[in-house]
């Protein structure tokens, strides 16, 4: 049942045209998208505690020095 609806010709212009949009558009997209969540995350740095990596980068820096500089200490 399935396979008949897919076969048709209408179905065939449509996904050219869909594939044809996402060829020439996808890679803009994906530019504008890794942006947002650059800006987005750069911008939760000025909020003390907002950063979901603020932990993380914390334990990063902290670990590996054995606390000589750790953020509460400068």
């Amino acid at each position: 049942m399935m396979k008949k609806i897919f076969r048709g010709s209408a179905f065939n212009r449509v996904d050219k045209v869909v594939t044809r949009w996402m060829a020439e558009n996808g890679i803009l997209f994906l530019r504008l998208s890794i942006e947002i969540i650059f800006l987005w995350f750069g911008m939760l740095k000025f909020f003390q505690g907002a950063s979901p990596a603020e932990v993380l980068a914390i334990n990063t820096i902290d670990k590996p020095t054995f606390s000589l500089l750790h953020p509460k200490k400068l």
